[in-house]
């Protein structure tokens, strides 16, 4: 079975956080942590990307609980808070959806892509269901876009407006709905 690009970043990563620890901690009490945290080999390599995940969020929690200023840790590896924002920075970047991981920017990226190959059709040949598709991939944009991908989405509509006002205009509508129905506000975009 061939490993997806999360599980190679996050087990990566893991295995450095691995080395830290045991660079840190004496023999017994690095075994202890890393069994704890359940990141032996054998576990990370027959891990799914949604256990991976929460192995990672796991470890972000605790290293933000080491390196509390209110704990009396061990003084930890340098650049340990910069190595728990880089995993929790990896780990932002995907959502689990479906019981799959999915990669939020290149989700919105594929949905912007099949938007503009569905609008590139003449207006009389947008029917019921690729009006639907259309919907769908507006959501996916709105839900998981970033700023600069949503702009992008309306400038595209906007620019097709003289096509078929009725058609864009709904469009750029549902665009601002599920933007606002969305953590962040239409004025983001």
């Amino acid at each position: 079975m061939s490993e997806s690009v999360f599980a190679v970043t996050i087990t990566t990563a893991l295995n450095y956080y691995k080395n830290i620890v045991r660079k840190n901690l004496d023999a017994q009490a690095a075994e202890d942590k890393i069994k704890e945290l359940k990141l032996k080999r054998r576990q990370l390599r027959h891990a799914s990307d949604i256990c991976l995940y929460h192995r990672a969020q796991n470890v972000v929690k605790e290293i933000a609980a080491e390196i509390s200023p209110r704990t009396n840790s061990p003084s930890w590896h340098f650049g340990i808070a910069d190595f728990m924002q880089y995993l929790q920075n990896t780990i932002d970047e995907y959502v689990i959806e479906d019981n799959k991981i999915i990669h939020t920017k290149q989700n919105a990226s594929r949905s912007i892509v099949d938007i503009i190959q569905l609008i590139t059709l003449p207006s009389e040949k947008i029917d019921h269901i690729r009006k639907q598709k259309i919907d769908k991939n507006i959501q996916v944009v709105a839900r998981y876009g970033t700023k600069e991908q949503r702009e992008m989405l309306r400038e595209m509509l906007n620019k097709k407006m003289d096509n078929n006002v009725g058609l864009f205009d709904t469009m750029l509508q549902k665009l601002k709905f599920y933007c606002n129905t969305t953590s962040d506000s239409w004025a983001a975009v």
